[in-house]
This record gives structure tokens, C-alpha cells and sequence, in this order.
């Protein structure tokens, strides 16, 4: 089996494509997302930059969208699995 490529940072949160084909990764020190195609091992594209602490992955049941959790500040990075470098925030808020 061959190497998974990736930076040398902690990664904690993983989360797999519902339809299996992609692996997300949080590269906490970093500030980055990875995507790994699962098919060849490779990274795919260059890793997706976060305003924050990485800290938790979750892709969406139909595997459209993903959401990063934040640790700095409270904030969910939401991406199009299609357009992963156009990444929008949700700012959480105690009611």
C-alpha cells in the first residue's frame, strides 16, 4: 500500500465521503483542510486554507458539502465538496 501524502502537523478530525471516494483531514497547526482520493491514495489539489484551528470534519450525508469545526473562535467553515478553495464561516452564537 502506498504512503498517504501528508503535511507534518496533527490531524485530528477525519471524516469519509458518504459515497466512499474522498478522505477529509484537519491539519490543526497547519490550518488546513486535506482531501485524499481514496482510489489512488493521492491528495487532491493543494490543502484548503482555515482562518482557525482545525479541529473536527463532518461531510454532509450526500457528500456535497463539509463542515469544519473551528477552535479558536466558535466558527464552522462550510465548503462545496466541488469547490472546496471557496469556504464560507458560520459564526455560533449562545441563544
Amino acid at each position: 500500500m502506498a504512503a498517504v501524502p501528508l503535511d507534518d502537523d496533527v490531524h485530528f478530525g477525519i471524516a469519509v465521503s458518504g459515497d466512499g471516494r474522498r478522505v477529509y483531514i484537519a491539519n490543526l497547526y497547519l490550518s488546513t483542510v486535506s482531501i485524499l482520493d481514496t482510489q489512488t491514495n493521492a491528495a487532491i489539489g493543494s490543502p484548503i486554507s482555515m482562518d482557525e484551528f482545525p479541529i473536527d470534519v463532518v461531510v454532509s450525508p450526500d457528500s456535497s458539502r463539509v463542515y469544519v469545526t473551528m477552535g479558536g473562535d466558535g466558527r464552522i467553515a462550510v465548503f462545496k465538496a466541488a469547490d472546496p478553495h471557496s469556504v464560507s464561516t458560520i459564526t455560533l452564537r449562545a441563544g
